[in-house]
């Protein structure tokens, strides 16, 4: 089945951008095979820490899609530790092809996405590999808090990873201008959540009218960006545009404000 949403198949190609990510990479293992993950931030003995696990959009790590880096190291500048896993094992689908317009291409993107974006094989690389070695990581430092923080696709994953391990609770998650996203993935979660559409996405109230009912509802945050495409933090977005710039900007605020006064709560 092909999950692409049909904002995300309607905004168009990545926008080139220049960026030198500060970070350093990692080499984990989850499903008999081995993955980069992109860590960012530092961890200070008898420090709290937090830690978000950020999750890519579909067009994943590439020379195009450099704006994820530098998501990653905004939050850590602001104080967070960030694993940034490349869940598609260097294997993004092509930029060329999205979306997907022949028959061929649409076959090759659903056997693609079937291997490399189903929820369970994202799940278990968090669960088996990520989690672990940030706790390893930070060996010594007192972990607060893992979140997860994703766009377009990784929006998705976030909502359903916290709503399909029951047995691991996040802190907290964010979506900005997830994918696909449902009142009933909402209703599946255990802790609080942040969720920015675009204009191009969905309107959010069902996920809010199932979160209204969780009795964490209070600490939920909701903002449309109403002026931006899908994708205007991730891929698709033009940071050189003073508009999208400042979205940019507040998007990564909230997440940041979000995330650290979620890091308290439980």
């Amino acid at each position: 089945e092909i999950m692409a949403s049909k904002a995300c198949c309607d905004s168009g190609p990545p926008v080139p951008g220049e960026y030198k990510e500060v970070g350093t990479y990692e080499k984990l293992r989850a499903r008999n095979s081995e993955f980069k993950c992109y860590v960012t931030g530092t961890v200070k003995p008898g420090k709290r820490v937090n830690a978000i696990i950020l999750v890519y959009d579909i067009f994943g790590w590439n020379d195009v899609n450099k704006n994820v880096f530098r998501v990653a190291d905004k939050l850590a500048e602001a104080g967070f530790f960030v694993a940034m896993p490349d869940f598609y094992r260097g294997n993004p689908w092509p930029l060329s092809k999205f979306p997907p317009s022949s028959e061929e291409d649409k076959k090759a993107f659903g056997a693609w996405w079937g291997k490399e974006c189903e929820l369970k094989n994202t799940n278990t690389d968090i669960r088996e590999a990520v989690v672990p070695f940030i706790r390893k990581f930070s060996k010594g430092v007192k972990m607060a808090s893992i979140g997860l923080l994703g766009f377009c696709w990784g929006g998705l994953m976030c909502f359903g990873c916290a709503g399909l391990d029951q047995t691991f609770t996040y802190s907290a998650i964010a979506s900005i201008h997830g994918a696909n996203l449902t009142g009933e993935m909402a209703s599946k979660i255990k802790c609080p959540a942040m969720v920015c559409p675009s204009k191009d996405d969905p309107p959010y109230d069902d996920m809010k009218k199932a979160l209204d009912g969780k009795p964490f509802a209070k600490h939920c945050v909701y903002h449309n960006f109403t002026e931006q495409i899908h994708g205007f933090c991730a891929a698709r977005g033009d940071w050189t545009k003073k508009e999208t710039k400042a979205d940019v900007d507040k998007a990564l605020d909230m997440a940041v404000e979000f995330f650290g006064k979620m890091a308290d709560y439980e």
